[in-house]
Order: structure tokens, then sequence, then C-alpha cells
């Protein structure tokens, strides 16, 4: 086995949709909801967690865990 130890990444991905408004994002995001009598407000609670204002333009945020994982196959014959 190696002695290296592998690692645990704290990484972020940003991306934007070009919608300009919140209203938007709204609409947009609710478009995908099957369920017709949604509470609006839940909706808007997830969202704020992920979409945030920068420089004029709404930015969907995600932060996630990355693992680097490396080895080494043995060789095998068969």
């Amino acid at each position: 086995m190696d002695n290296k130890k592998d690692a645990l990444l704290s990484l972020e991905a940003k991306w934007q949709e070009g919608i300009r408004d919140w209203e938007g994002n709204l609409e947009k995001n609710m478009s995908k909801i099957l369920t017709r009598d949604i509470d609006v407000t839940l909706v808007e609670d997830v969202l704020s967690k992920y979409i945030v204002f920068e420089n004029g333009k709404y930015i969907y945020q995600n932060e996630y865990n990355a693992a680097i994982i490396s080895w080494r196959p043995d060789q095998f014959s068969i």
C-alpha cells in the first residue's frame, strides 16, 4: 500500500443562466416542478441557497466535495 494520503477537496462551481431578474429565475425553476399547488415561498427558500446576485447578474453556485484517489493496479496474469 502506498504511503500517500488521499485528499478530499472542498470545491465551488458557479455558472450563469442568462436570466437577469429574480422572477425569471423563479419561473424557470418552478416550471420543472410537476406538483401544481406548490408553495412559492418554499421554492424561493431553496433557490436563495444556490442563487446569488453578483455584478448585476444572478449566478448559480454550488459547493461540493471531491475526492482525489490514486492507486497503482497490481499486475496479474490470466
